[in-house]
């Protein structure tokens, strides 16, 4: 899988947020917000093709917690991603 390569995380303040670019303009009925985890996972795997497994081997090594919780963790945050449509079909 892919994140979209068109989509930009841009960091204000204390909040991240993908404003998702339509046709040229900026559609802000499509911004999305990031928890600070799931904007370091976005800013790693942006660019590249990785698996389920790169997801979770990044969150066992930046925050050093449980295999177990590393796999719920990226299950969840990537199954948003996939929910809102910012990876490659």
């Amino acid at each position: 899988m892919k994140i979209r390569s068109e989509l930009t995380l841009r960091k204000i303040g204390d909040d991240y947020l993908i404003v998702e670019p339509d046709q040229g303009m900026v559609d802000f009925s499509r911004v999305f917000s990031l928890n600070h985890t799931a904007a370091y996972l976005f800013t790693q795997l942006q660019g590249k093709e990785f698996e389920m497994e790169s997801a979770q081997m990044l969150l066992k090594e930046r925050y050093g917690i449980t295999e177990d919780v590393a796999d719920r963790d990226s299950k969840t945050i990537i199954g948003l991603f996939r929910k809102e449509n910012l990876l490659y079909p």
